[in-house]
């Protein structure tokens, strides 16, 4: 999939517009390239807003199934209307800017009905369902790949259901038939911790970016907890948002240095991916893989360099 998204993928806007660059965003390597060993039945993505998320966990992994693999997408959200949107303003201006734009269906309206559907000529369809309707609305339709977006609010809006099943479950049974086979995507910025997005964190690998600072070698990796907000400092004490701007800076937790923006960035790029359980040992990971079959990828605002740390101060 890596070498699918730099060689087809076409940035229309956005801060860098252009063809798909994983290096822009570093995470997306390490996340691209674990997906590669797919041992993975389950991929659950949780990281900031305006970070990348929906090229990264939305767009790729939809255009590389439906075009690359040829294959049918089930594809869940909240609501039709949110399924309208998602394909009018994010897939459909994907797929247009990229060589697969010749197999779009030639009657598309692009309305919210017509939106339940689309088949490609190259033989492949995606199907939009919603946490909407009835059981029977969700029941009736097999893929190996599905993709949910927005899980949480697919959790609140759906509840259960009356065979006591909750929505996102219906979703992910859709793939049951093509039992070890299957392959279930899931992204959503964290809302809650009792929330799907982070429940599924918890309950899979729990996998981090591992950080060295450039000044004493310490390697710093996310502990999922509160004290992680101690690396942005310089911003608490702001009489302003512009003294916050001007103050604000990521260090290490462990000598205190300050790391400039150019430093975060090449940190990012030399950064680990760090699974639950795992430690780094000169400047190799150590440790077995959780038993698990669901990789939970998280990302938070130091790996995220499409913002410095001025913005995050004033926010």
């Amino acid at each position: 999939m890596l070498e699918f998204a730099e060689q087809e993928i076409i940035l229309s806007d956005g801060p860098f517009p252009g063809r798909f660059r994983a290096d822009r965003q570093p995470f997306a390597r390490l996340f691209l390239q674990e997906l590669a060993k797919e041992c993975w039945a389950y991929i659950n993505v949780v990281g900031p807003v305006q970070s990348g998320k929906t090229i990264l966990c939305f767009i790729i992994p939809i255009l590389y199934h439906l075009f690359e693999l040829r294959e049918t997408v089930v594809c869940g959200a909240p609501d039709m209307h949110t399924a309208s949107d998602k394909w009018n303003k994010i897939l459909k201006p994907a797929i247009l800017a990229t060589q697969y734009s010749r197999f779009l269906p030639e009657n598309d309206k692009g309305t919210t009905k017509d939106v339940v559907s689309k088949h490609f000529t190259n033989g492949a369809t995606i199907r939009f369902m919603t946490a909407g309707g009835n059981d029977a609305q969700r029941a009736s339709y097999t893929t190996r790949v599905l993709l949910i977006t927005e899980t949480d609010k697919i959790d609140v809006v759906g509840s259960t259901s009356a065979t006591g099943t909750d929505k996102v479950t219906q979703l992910i049974d859709r793939t049951q038939a093509f039992g070890r086979r299957a392959l279930v995507y899931m992204e959503c910025t964290a809302t809650v911790e009792s929330a799907r997005t982070w429940q599924n964190h918890l309950a899979g690998t729990q996998s981090k970016i591992g950080l060295k600072c450039p000044s004493c070698g310490w390697w710093w990796i996310p502990t999922d907890s509160p004290a992680d907000c101690a690396m942005l400092t310089g911003w608490q004490d702001a009489k302003d948002e512009l003294e916050a701007m001007e103050h604000a800076a990521f260090g290490c937790q462990h000598c205190g240095v300050l790391w400039t923006e150019d430093e975060r960035l090449e940190m990012n790029r030399t950064a680990l991916l760090v699974h639950k359980g795992q430690t780094i040992e000169n400047d190799q990971v150590v440790g077995p893989v959780p038993r698990t079959r669901m990789l939970s990828f998280r990302w938070s605002a130091p790996h995220n360099t499409l913002k410095t740390a001025s913005d995050y101060g004033a926010d």
